[in-house]
């Protein structure tokens, strides 16, 4: 039985297609990538600058606070050289900034004063115990305390403080104030920047976290069991800042507010931070789908169109292997397959010339063939009348001879008598 041959088109189809697939499949997942590490980029760029427009806000409270802290440190440097003196400045300015400092300013003498127009100490409070006097009299520059929950307002406040000096330079006592981180707690709170993310801040110091709207209670990021927060607590400790890291599929971001003790945190679910991402992987892998359909039909026809030349062209040879060039190559093209359908053309003209050629000197040898046949069956029969003649005379003289040899007997016999 004889096997069925594959067509070029066949062939053609069976490499092109794939290859076309292969490519697709490669520009789709080379473009998938290179999207997804721009978009994770973008999203870094976006956090940073969400993160430091909250760092502005963040950084210009406390100037403000820090400069009005700096300025009464000053003042009370220059203009007060009594305790009195001292205590009547600070009574003076103790509440005149009842939106940043609503608690006042308040002072501690290392004579065991303390000088508070807002607020009188029960008698079990003892001024040198406490944080803001111990670490303020070592503060030359006005300097930020530790963050912590206040169990009365339920309030963040922070310490802030600086020591204040005599003419001779010696430490005389302890400026101080506490701010509430109401406005930075809101600006936080109120940030947002891509749907579904977290952002929260944490005390450098004592690790305590505020403006989490998730958190009702005192919570310290370096001793909770939670793997999120055990994450942040590294990258804090290992001062891992100001990139992004990945925990299963959370992305994680701790920025440090500068000349603060404060970080900002920010967290986003994987699928947030690619949720552009996932719609244009929808988008491409549909758009190349429908590329490579289209890509294909039009391989085919092109093929279709293009192959169709070559499938006369091999009628035509197999005709011609039987001799027959009747029809001529009807290619009207002016590529490669038109000049060899010329070419053949030119060639089956020229064989067919040549068997006619090869007919007519056949049969003018056959014709002369017929003739010398002619002329050989006469010249047979010319032979056969000279030999019949030559028998015909030799019968002849035979008989001459005998009737001599005859004659010579008798001539003999009649001498002898």
């Amino acid at each position: 039985m004889e096997k069925k041959l594959k067509s070029l088109k066949q062939k053609m189809i069976i490499v092109l297609i794939p290859l076309l697939v292969i490519a697709f499949l490669a520009v789709f997942m080379v473009t998938y990538f290179t999207t997804r590490t721009i978009i994770l980029k973008e999203t870094e760029s976006k956090v940073q600058n969400g993160i430091d427009a909250l760092d502005y806000h963040a950084l210009s409270d406390f100037n403000k606070i820090l400069g009005l802290i700096e300025n009464v440190q000053c003042s009370v440097e220059r203009s007060c050289q009594t305790e009195e003196e001292i205590k009547d400045y600070i009574y003076s300015i103790g509440d005149a900034y009842p939106e940043t400092i609503p608690t006042g300013i308040y002072c501690g003498l290392v004579s065991g004063t303390y000088i508070d127009k807002m607020w009188t100490p029960g008698s079990d409070w003892v001024m040198k115990e406490r944080p803001w006097y111990t670490e303020g009299l070592k503060a030359d520059t006005v300097t930020l305390g530790e963050m912590y929950l206040d169990a009365d307002s339920g309030k963040y406040i922070i310490s802030i403080y600086a020591n204040i000096k005599d003419e001779s330079g010696n430490v005389i006592g302890v400026i101080s104030a506490d701010v509430p981180m109401d406005s930075i707690v809101s600006v936080i709170q109120d940030t947002h920047i891509m749907d579904g993310d977290k952002i929260y801040g944490v005390d450098k110091n004592t690790g305590l976290v505020f403006a989490d709207e998730n958190v009702t209670e005192e919570k310290n990021i370096f001793e909770s069991s939670d793997t999120l927060d055990q994450k942040v607590a590294e990258m804090i400790s290992s001062d891992e800042v100001n990139s992004f890291q990945q925990l299963d599929n959370t992305y994680i971001w701790v920025d440090d507010i500068p000349d603060t003790g404060f970080y900002i945190v920010f967290t986003a679910d994987k699928a947030a931070v690619f949720k552009d991402l996932n719609h244009l992987r929808l988008q491409s892998f549909m758009i190349s789908v429908a590329g490579i359909l289209v890509l294909c039909a039009a391989v085919y026809l092109i093929l279709k169109g293009g192959l169709a030349p070559l499938t006369k062209l091999n009628r035509s040879i197999l005709a011609m292997e039987k001799l027959d060039f009747s029809e001529p190559i009807d290619i009207n093209s002016k590529d490669e397959i038109g000049q060899i359908a010329i070419s053949l053309n030119e060639m089956s003209t020229s064989i067919k010339n040549m068997i006619l050629d090869m007919q007519k000197s056949i049969a003018d040898i056959d014709t002369n063939a017929n003739l010398n046949s002619t002329a050989a069956r006469s010249l047979a029969g010319a032979s056969d009348n000279q030999y019949h003649t030559v028998n015909t005379l030799a019968d002849t003289m035979n008989e001459l001879n005998h009737a001599i040899e005859m004659i010579a007997d008798g001539a003999t016999n009649l001498v002898s008598t």
